[in-house]
């Protein structure tokens, strides 16, 4: 009989030394999909918040799930914290040449290391649904898999990855200098709080904690295949932030509503994304666009009932 495991990120406030913005909805958001993983039959991990929210916990949660589920089981990973982008020219991993990360307590997380270290270590067929209620969060759980025909390229250290991604992002067209401070985006939030951190802040963040990003950059694994069904939900696009509140953040409030404590009529993931985007927009006037990701996915899996463990 299929079974199911989920793991819950909620980071309102990273490392105090980082001086990124301290959050609000972000641990409610992540205690909110524990209670629906736990209604629905998933064996939910206790939400990693704040403090326990680090690189080591997270990643020895996903990869104990990848050694305990086999084919038809199913994976929850939801995010719920801080997110941004950063321009980079290290891997064919992007098409838009951009990595999108996900703020950790103890350091910024690139949906490459997602990708290659641990969705990878997924049996086949295993399903992973990936949720993240984080600005620039289209493919945060995502990332393009690397051409396997061509060479991987080493990302460099984290001093010379400042230096590169400075010179990177300074030779950007405007449309693609994203991580300037205050983040420049394509579309802002008309909303009090948004879960972006800024270029200055990622400078900062590399700079105080360099030893954890070094040995993530060192650990990258190369391309490879990745034998899970993958399906992400992000509270918006790419070039798009994602609002913060006092209960919970925009998108999964919205999430949460749409649900409704199980009495969701829809019938799968596309009717559960376009009612909660539909939600959004009233609340953001359009300029937050939750997606499902990525475009060619399994079918089967998409045509499920949302947290459908069978």
């Amino acid at each position: 009989m299929p079974k199911g495991i989920s793991v819950h990120v909620g980071v309102n406030q990273p490392d105090p030394s980082f001086g990124v913005v301290t959050l609000q909805g972000c641990v409610n958001d992540a205690n909110a999909m524990f209670q629906i993983a736990q209604d629905n039959g998933f064996e939910a991990k206790a939400p990693f918040l704040d403090t326990g929210a680090t690189l080591e916990s997270v990643e020895a949660a996903i990869l104990d799930a990848a050694n305990s589920l086999d084919a038809g089981d199913i994976f929850l990973f939801t995010f719920a914290g801080h997110g941004s982008i950063r321009p980079t020219t290290f891997s064919a991993a992007e098409l838009d040449s951009q990595d999108e990360t996900i703020l950790l307590f103890d350091c910024i997380l690139i949906d490459n290391y997602l990708r290659l270290n641990l969705w990878s270590q997924f049996k086949k067929d295993v399903r992973i649904l990936g949720i993240a209620d984080s600005c620039h969060s289209g493919t945060a759980l995502l990332s393009k898999p690397p051409d396997p025909t061509k060479d991987h390229i080493p990302m460099p250290s984290v001093g010379n990855a400042i230096a590169a991604v400075s010179m990177t992002e300074a030779s950007l067209p405007q449309r693609h200098c994203y991580m300037t401070d205050p983040p420049l985006v394509v579309r802002q939030m008309p909303v009090t709080l948004n879960r972006g951190f800024s270029f200055a802040d990622r400078q900062r963040i590399l700079n105080v904690n360099p030893e954890i990003h070094n040995e993530m950059q060192a650990r990258l694994m190369p391309p490879g295949p990745l034998q899970a069904d993958l399906l992400t939900l992000g509270a918006c696009q790419d070039r798009e932030l994602a609002g913060d509140g006092e209960d919970n953040g925009v998108f999964t409030r919205a999430l949460l509503d749409v649900w409704d404590n199980g009495a969701f009529a829809g019938p799968d993931y596309n009717d559960f994304i376009r009612k909660i985007a539909e939600k959004v927009r009233l609340q953001t006037s359009s300029q937050q666009n939750p997606v499902l990701r990525p475009l060619i996915v399994n079918q089967d899996f998409v045509r499920q009932r949302p947290f459908t463990i069978e």
